[in-house]
This record gives C-alpha cells, structure tokens and sequence, in this order.
C-alpha cells in the first residue's frame, strides 16, 4: 500500500506469485500512472493488471468489464491511466525471474470527487452529488467515531424556498424518497456484508 507520488519499480524473483500494489490518493485526488519501463512476457503467461478504484464497490461509475486494464509484452505502454477515483490496484503475475516493470505515480486533482477512500485518523471530509442523481460513498480505512457536521439531503434539491432547519430523520424511505446517508460498520469494504448503523436525512447545520 503506498500513499505517496514518485517512482516505483518491481522485478520478478521467478516464484509466479501474484503481487500486488494499491496506491491510495487524498480523497480529493486522482492517480494518474505512467510506465517508463516495461517487460513481462505474455508467452509465458505474464500478465498486468491495474484495477480502477478497489473492488467490491458497489458504487464505482464504470461496469465492472471497464475497471480493468490489462498490459504484457515488451514495448513499453505509452498511454498514461488516470484512475476515476483515489485509489487503483496494480496486480501482477510474471514468470520469468528479472522481467518487471517501472511507473511513474502522480495524483491530480479530481474536480468533482464521488467515492473515496478516506485514510486520515481524523478530519472533516464533504461528501456532495454536485447536482448529479448518483450515489456517492467514502470509505474509511481506520475505526472511526463519526459525527456529522452538517447535512442536507432530500429536503432542498425538491424545495428551493426552505428557509428554517428542521433536522434529521431516520424514516427517509416514506419521508423524502429514496436519499439518505447510509452509516455502515464492518471488516472490509464489502457493503452487502457491513451491517446498516444508522439511516439519516434532512436538513441541519449544527453537530
């Protein structure tokens, strides 16, 4: 796991075994990869793949046949990857001892960041649709206490005209449709496995 630009280089020690690399931005941040040496041997079954964002998530705004980029051969990829989120895996597999590769990581901004990743032991984060009918998550890594600074979902974006705060509800399915924060627990970043903690909607502005 590597949380820092810079370059980054791997030889293989001829084992097969599959070795991987996730490399984690700021919440706010892409990745964008370039491959400045390349040499792993697709006759011998030599394969690289870089995942974007991680897996399991159920929130991730490409199909699942579009988050994976695979890469083998000699010739050196020209094309550099921008990730759609703050993290991506890179995972290889190559046979042959002394083949490998090398990148150059740099993280750039993501105007309009979505799902994330979130590994700080403590901050305030924003977590927003920018207009759009999506879902959007934040991951964090480390056991947390949340609180929840601020919130405003499923009462302006239908009526412009509130004025006053009238604060939070946990009934968000019959009173506002279907947004709402989803607070979830667990051991992974499966969410069919995390149990729902909280459901929350509305409008306030105090913790």
């Amino acid at each position: 796991m590597e949380s820092l630009p810079g370059d980054m280089s791997f030889k293989a020690d001829g084992s097969g075994a599959v070795c991987g690399l996730y490399i984690i931005a700021k919440p706010e941040e892409l990745i964008e990869i370039e491959f400045t040496s390349f040499d792993i041997d697709c006759e011998q079954g030599g394969l690289l793949a870089i995942v974007d964002g991680w897996e399991l998530n159920d929130d991730h705004p490409l199909p699942i046949e579009e988050q994976y980029r695979t890469y083998c051969g000699v010739k050196t990829p020209t094309k550099r990857y921008i990730s759609s989120q703050n993290v991506a895996l890179i995972q290889n597999r190559i046979l042959k001892p002394g083949q490998g590769f090398s990148i150059r990581v740099k993280f750039i901004k993501n105007p309009q960041p979505c799902n994330a990743v979130y590994m700080a032991d403590t901050g305030i984060y924003t977590l927003k649709n920018y207009g759009n009918r999506r879902n959007c998550t934040l991951a964090i890594i480390f056991p947390e206490v949340v609180q929840l600074v601020a919130v405003d979902v499923g009462v302006t974006a239908e009526r412009k005209s509130i004025e006053a705060e009238f604060g939070l509800m946990n009934k968000c399915e019959t009173n506002s449709g279907s947004d709402m924060i989803e607070v979830m627990g667990g051991y992974g970043f499966d969410t069919q496995l995390m149990p729902r903690n909280h459901v929350i909607c509305g409008l306030q502005s105090t913790p």
